[in-house]
């Protein structure tokens, strides 16, 4: 799914000068009862929030994104 680790981004991400580069994240509750996702545009901190009610499931989480 595209996904980067975070020492083999570009530098140009980690300066922080190109706007639409966004930093998913979860946030998972205790014994994975709901988690929260996270949705970070690093340049201006925009954050978008989305519970997710079954936890750090993949597809409930999938949708969510996309419904973002």
């Amino acid at each position: 799914m595209g996904k980067v680790s975070i020492e083999q981004r570009d530098e140009i991400i980690n300066r922080k000068q190109r706007f639409g580069a966004l930093e998913i994240d979860t946030i998972v509750g205790k014994e994975n009862q709901g988690a929260i996702l996270t949705v970070t545009e690093r340049v201006t901190g925009f954050l978008l929030m989305r519970k997710l009610p079954e936890g750090k499931n993949a597809q409930a989480l999938a949708k969510e994104l996309y419904l973002l």
